[in-house]
C-alpha cells in the first residue's frame, strides 16, 4: 500500500487563512492544498519519493467502418461513422462525428463509406 504522504514539499505561499500553494513536481494535478490535508514535518531525515505513476489509458485503434448515418447536431446535420477498433468486441463499436474522427485518425480512409451512404440517403 502506498504511502498517503508523498514527501517534503516546501510551501511557497499561504492562501488565506487555511490553505497553502506547495512546491510541487510537475506531475502534481493540483498544488493547493487545505491545511488539514498537510503534515509538519520533524527531523532531518530526508526521504526520497517519487510522485505516483499512473496507468496509461489504452489507445484505440479503428479497425472499420461498420455503419454510417446522418445526425441532427446543433441544429445542422452532421455525419457519424459506427467505429469498429482494433482487439475490440463489435459489440462496443461507437458512433464517432466524421469531423472529430477525421481529426484524431487521419491517415484512416472510410470517405468511400460514407459516401454510399450519403447516396443512398439522398435518394430517399
Amino acid at each position: 500500500m502506498a504511502s498517503k504522504h508523498q514527501g517534503q514539499y516546501l510551501d511557497l505561499e499561504r492562501i488565506g487563512f487555511v490553505a497553502y500553494r506547495l512546491d510541487l513536481p510537475s506531475v502534481a494535478i493540483q498544488s493547493v492544498f487545505h491545511v488539514s490535508q498537510l503534515k509538519k514535518h520533524i527531523g532531518n531525515k530526508v526521504v526520497e519519493s517519487s510522485p505516483p505513476q499512473f496507468p496509461k489509458a489504452p489507445t484505440l485503434q479503428p479497425q472499420v467502418v461498420l455503419n454510417c448515418r446522418m445526425v441532427k447536431r446543433s441544429n445542422k446535420v452532421a455525419t457519424q461513422v459506427l467505429i469498429h477498433w482494433k482487439n475490440q468486441s463489435p459489440s462496443d463499436a461507437t458512433w464517432e462525428f466524421v469531423e472529430e474522427f477525421n481529426f484524431r485518425f487521419p491517415q484512416f480512409s472510410h470517405e468511400d463509406k460514407v459516401e454510399s451512404k450519403r447516396r443512398e440517403l439522398s435518394r430517399v
